[in-house]
C-alpha cells in the first residue's frame, strides 16, 4: 500500500516514537464523527493494545479552515474546548479526555510541487492505467484546479490522498502502510485486522 508520508513539523502534545506497529488517527476539530466515533475508538484501542501499538492523533484541515486550525486544536488539547458542529453535538467541553499525542498537520508552503502531487493523485485513481489519454488529462486538470483553489493544503492529508476524516492508518516502524480506512468500521473488524499483524509480528 506504499509508505505513509507523515509530516512532523508541528508537535502540539508530546513526542511520538514509531514502534513495530503504529496507528495514526487523522481528524478535524470541526468533525462531529471524529469525536463521536474516532476518539472513542482510539481510546478503546489504546487501552487494549497499549503494549503493542503506538498511537498518534493528527489534526488536519481540508475544509472549514476558520475552525480547523492550530489555535482550536491547542484549545482542544489544553481545555477540552470544542467548536463549530462538534460544539453543537457535545456542548462547550469534550466529555472525555484525550490520551494520545496530538500533532498539527502542517500547511504546504511555496515549495509545494502542485504538478507532481497532481500527477501522483491522478495515477492513484482506480483503473487509471486503462483510461484513455484524454481521460487522464481531464482528471489531471481537475485535480490541479482543485489543489490551486484550496485555501490551505494540509501536507499529510493531501500527500497520502486521504478521503476525509476520521481516517485511520496502521503502519510499521518503516512507515509502510499495513491497513487504512476512512470513517466507521465495526470495532470487531478493526481488532481482527490489528490482531493479524500482531500475531505475524508485522
Amino acid at each position: 500500500m506504499g509508505k505513509l508520508k507523515l509530516h512532523t513539523e508541528n508537535i502540539l502534545e508530546s513526542e511520538f516514537i514509531p514502534t513495530d506497529l503504529n496507528l495514526l488517527f487523522t481528524f478535524q476539530v470541526n468533525c462531529p464523527g471524529c469525536f463521536s466515533h474516532g476518539f472513542p475508538l482510539v481510546d478503546h484501542l489504546s487501552t487494549r493494545y497499549n503494549n503493542s501499538i503506538s498511537f498518534l492523533g493528527l489534526s488536519t484541515a481540508f475544509e472549514d479552515y476558520g475552525f480547523n486550525n492550530v489555535e482550536n486544536t491547542k484549545s482542544l488539547i489544553q481545555e477540552g474546548k470544542l467548536v463549530g458542529e462538534t460544539l453543537k453535538m457535545f456542548g462547550e467541553k469534550l466529555p472525555y479526555s484525550i490520551q494520545i499525542p496530538i500533532w498539527m498537520d502542517p500547511p504546504a508552503d511555496d515549495s509545494f510541487d502542485f504538478e507532481g502531487v497532481a500527477e501522483d493523485m491522478s495515477r492513484s485513481q482506480p483503473g487509471y492505467e486503462s483510461w484513455s489519454d484524454f481521460d487522464k488529462q481531464q482528471i489531471l486538470a481537475r485535480i490541479k484546479n482543485y489543489l490551486h483553489n484550496q485555501e490551505r493544503i494540509s501536507l499529510t492529508f493531501t500527500l497520502n490522498h486521504f478521503k476525509g476524516t476520521p481516517t485511520f492508518v496502521l503502519f510499521n516502524k518503516d512507515y509502510e502502510i499495513l491497513i487504512s480506512w476512512f470513517g466507521h468500521l465495526p470495532i470487531e473488524q478493526v481488532e481482527s485486522s490489528i490482531d493479524e499483524y500482531i500475531e505475524k509480528g508485522t
